[in-house]
């Protein structure tokens, strides 16, 4: 009792799903993927859970850098799939971003 938890980041997959698993990697506390058959092709699943904006610069490098790496390591011929919290507030400025991110941010957007 009294252990802090911060971080973590899993998958939750159906039967069926579990089924179709071919591989998954723990690539850190933060990051995970998956890979699994599916009738098209490959699909590598990655679910990340990105430092929050107050974390040290450092740290955030570190993730990304991992995140980059992580994804270089994906078969070109998989369907790949970046999903999870990467703690960004997008804000509502799409000025040069409209094909992008739309109209439809809300409030002030973060360095993340």
């Amino acid at each position: 009792m009294g252990e802090k938890h911060e971080y973590g980041v899993g998958l939750i997959l159906s039967k069926i799903l579990k089924k179709s698993l071919i591989e998954w990697t723990a690539v850190s506390e933060r990051l995970i993927t998956a890979r699994l058959n599916t009738r098209l092709r490959k699909l590598t699943v990655v679910q990340g859970y990105a430092p929050t904006n107050d974390t040290t610069f450092k740290e955030k490098e570190a993730f990304y850098g991992m995140l980059e790496a992580t994804l270089y390591k994906i078969r070109q011929s998989d369907i790949t799939i970046i999903m999870g919290d990467f703690n960004v507030k997008i804000g509502n400025d799409n000025q040069g971003l409209k094909n992008v991110m739309g109209r439809h941010g809300l409030c002030k957007g973060n360095e993340n």
